[in-house]
């Protein structure tokens, strides 16, 4: 299952285990440089100790131990000093005798014909090797000396204590520098997506063109595609402009028609206007903002409420009714004022209108940079079973009062062009209807922590 790394981690991960890989490869080269450095001086010193027994080797290749001098190591009892002499004439050894021997390639030749190698005792301990052949072929003269392992892996040891911590310091360092590397190229990243979040909410036009290299096309691309959207929203709307005043000149007739029908109802002459006020407004509203080309939306939801409190609170004057308005004052909704005007003028209409006593809205702030509204009355109420019927549009549940049935569905229309919901139920703190809406934020608003 691949992890879902941001950029940031994978550069971070990558460095690491490179810098990782490069100290190993580092710790194990210091290592054989070290190996090889000590080697090579206690080859020296062997080499010369070769030289001192193979000129206690006569023609006829006996050997003569009294004539070995200089080997203070190889008399003292456990030392881990040797030698060994095989020639035709026979075979002598002091100290440890290497009953394996492994020898290096001819590249760790240390010259006069001495090879190095290693080798281990009946016992199991390593052994360094040094061996030189000579004489002719039918009458070889091999002599070995050893030394114990510890006299190179011991100073090799010690060696690589401060290597080692050389090693970790520079890895620390590494990694405080491979952390600012990687924050400080990932920062026109990091600027590009505050330039994007600045053009959602509407401060910024298009993106700055003075972008990384890299960066540029992509910035390019998001440009064009701002363009391209607001010339799509443009037309749409100028349609809908179109469209709207196409409505105008039938709906005028038919008004007028209406009104010379002296059989015609008043209902039919009140449902007719109701139509023609709608598509006037839709027609201002596309007029408008086909003249803005398409601006940012922003609307102040409690100033919307506080008129439409004084507003209903005029037409039903004959009953005394308690207003409460709980929108706090820095509520801004990415909504139209119009539209948002239309969405409580209907809601707030249906609450006067079967409410008992008093009407009540509040807000609080949602998930995903939205708003919460709660409109409460304490009115009879709405069974669970007739939420969905109430949504229809021209079906109302009681029939003695008056209307058309079209203000729930109005209402849950324009919320969802939006992006919000809207939904129905009894309210928990009243006998009456409870409508939750939720609506998106104005995008230049300080970003609220979510509501519990």
């Amino acid at each position: 299952m691949k992890l879902p790394l941001s950029i940031h981690a994978r550069q971070i991960a990558i460095a690491g285990i490179a810098g990782i890989v490069a100290l190993g490869v580092s710790w194990q080269a210091n290592k054989s440089v070290l190996d090889i450095v000590i080697s090579s001086s206690l080859n020296d010193k062997m080499d010369a100790q070769l030289s001192g027994i193979e000129r206690a080797i006569d023609a006829r290749g006996r050997l003569d131990r009294s004539r070995i001098l200089f080997l203070p190591d190889y008399d003292t009892p456990g030392s881990g000093w040797g030698w060994d002499v095989r020639t035709v004439a026979g075979h002598w050894h002091v100290g440890p005798v290497a009953t394996r021997m492994a020898y290096a390639n001819g590249t760790l030749q240390v010259g006069h014909g001495a090879y190095s190698g290693r080798g281990w005792t009946k016992q199991g301990d390593r052994v360094h090797l040094r061996q030189r052949r000579s004489g002719p072929d039918d009458r070889p003269v091999i002599v070995t000396v050893i030394a114990p392992d510890s006299l190179i892996k011991s100073p090799i040891r010690h060696a690589l204590i401060p290597t080692s911590v050389a090693l970790v310091l520079l890895a620390v360092i590494l990694a405080a520098t491979a952390l600012f590397q990687v924050r400080l190229g990932l920062r026109p990243v990091r600027l590009l997506r505050s330039d994007i979040a600045r053009v959602r909410a509407g401060s910024l036009a298009a993106l700055p063109e003075n972008q990384p290299g890299e960066l540029r096309p992509l910035a390019a691309e998001i440009n064009a595609l701002i363009s391209q959207n607001s010339t799509t929203l443009h037309q749409a709307r100028q349609h809908l402009a179109n469209l709207a005043h196409g409505l105008k000149t039938p709906l005028a007739s038919l008004s007028l028609m209406t009104m010379r029908d002296a059989e015609g109802s008043a209902e039919i002459r009140e449902l007719v206007a109701s139509i023609d006020n709608r598509v006037s407004h839709h027609l201002r509203r596309a007029r408008s903002a086909a003249v803005a080309g398409g601006g940012r939306l922003k609307c102040d939801a409690w100033q919307i409420v506080t008129d439409l409190f004084a507003v209903l609170g005029n037409l039903h004057g004959g009953r005394p009714l308690r207003c409460e308005n709980g929108i706090p004052r820095d509520c801004q909704l990415a909504v139209d004022a119009e539209d948002f005007s239309e969405i409580l003028g209907n809601l707030l209409e249906n609450a006067f209108r079967h409410t008992q006593s008093m009407v009540q809205v509040s807000a609080v702030v949602g998930q995903g940079r939205s708003w919460k509204f709660l409109i409460e009355d304490d009115g009879a109420g709405i069974a669970e079973h007739d939420v969905a019927q109430a949504m229809l549009p021209g079906r109302r549940l009681d029939e003695t009062q008056k209307g058309y049935g079209l203000g729930l569905a109005i209402a849950k229309e324009l919320t969802e062009l939006y992006g919000g919901e809207m939904s129905l139920a009894q309210s928990e703190h009243r006998r009456g209807l409870a409508v939750r809406l939720r609506l998106p934020q104005a995008g230049d608003q300080p970003v609220h922590d979510t509501a519990a």
